[in-house]
């Protein structure tokens, strides 16, 4: 095999470093290659977003290659007896065919992210814990359990940079609003085609049994006549081209509302329209 599939396999490659001296995955608690990829690429989006690093910034490249080698460590797991030298000199070889240049700095570019001198050392370091950070609630969510305060507190307090805190904090806001839903009443979807009565159903069963409604419509003409909304303008040209709100937007609106219902049930109207709208609601709420 001369070569790997892709430019930059590098979850590939970490993962198949286990091997290296008879080492095992559950020896080193290696994660998953699918796992490690989530998490590089993560960190290699975070780059390209922060204000400082622009795209024509010969830094922005190499702070995106210290993300995608990272992970290294974790391949590593601090074993003197692995050789560090080894398995750098193994990703170099797969990668020579496909990217030499980048085969030639991947040594000098894990030398630089270790020794964490470097103000793009720091950088790529201060990305990790951020991703690190949102990897937590991400895990939250798979696993249907709640971390402890002090072990989220902890991950936060270790992020200092003024944006990354920004992004930290917008996380942390988006995880008690879930907290927040999860204490309301059950959700229940009410589907029907336009001009089917929907609403009308709603407003009697919200008379007769107490329950909250909420119209996804009414929630998007909210939004669209709001001076401070910043969608304004994008919800009038989607509507103008009679094109349907992304998914994103709708379940952003329909959690910021639901989030301090409390009751015996919530109805909600006009959501979903796919059973790919709903698997995304289920994960994200």
């Amino acid at each position: 095999m001369p070569c790997l599939a892709v430019p930059l396999p590098f979850p590939e490659a970490r993962h198949k470093t286990r091997y290296i001296r008879g080492a095992t995955q559950h020896r080193h608690q290696v994660p998953p290659p699918e796992l490690l990829q989530i998490h590089a690429d993560l960190m290699a989006r975070l780059c390209y977003m922060h204000p400082s690093l622009s795209i024509e910034d010969r830094d922005v490249n190499k702070a995106v290659m210290m993300s995608m080698i990272h992970d290294l460590d974790q391949v590593i797991a601090n074993k003197k007896d692995w050789g560090e030298r080894e398995i750098i000199a193994y990703l170099e070889t797969r990668l020579k065919s496909t990217n030499p240049a980048l085969a030639q700095a991947l040594f000098n570019l894990w030398k630089e992210y270790g020794a964490n001198e470097t103000c793009l050392a720091k950088f790529s370091r201060e990305i990790a814990d951020l991703a690190r950070f949102h990897r937590a609630f991400t895990h939250e969510k798979r696993a249907q359990r709640i971390f402890p305060f002090p072990y989220i507190e902890r991950l936060r307090l270790a992020i200092d940079s003024e944006w990354f805190q920004v992004m930290a904090d917008s996380i942390l806001k988006a995880r008690i609003v879930v907290k927040e839903i999860h204490n309301s009443g059950p959700i229940f979807f009410v589907f029907g085609g336009p001009g089917s009565g929907k609403t009308f159903v709603c407003e009697q069963m919200a008379a007769a049994h107490g329950f909250k409604h909420i119209s996804l419509a009414a929630l998007i003409e909210e939004e669209a006549h709001s001076p401070s909304s910043a969608h304004r303008s994008f919800i009038n040209t989607s509507r103008s081209q009679g094109s349907s709100m992304p998914m994103s937007f709708s379940i952003s609106l329909l959690k910021h509302k639901i989030r301090r219902m409390y009751g015996p049930g919530i109805l909600i109207d006009g959501f979903p329209e796919t059973l790919g709208e709903l698997r995304e609601f289920e994960q994200q709420v």
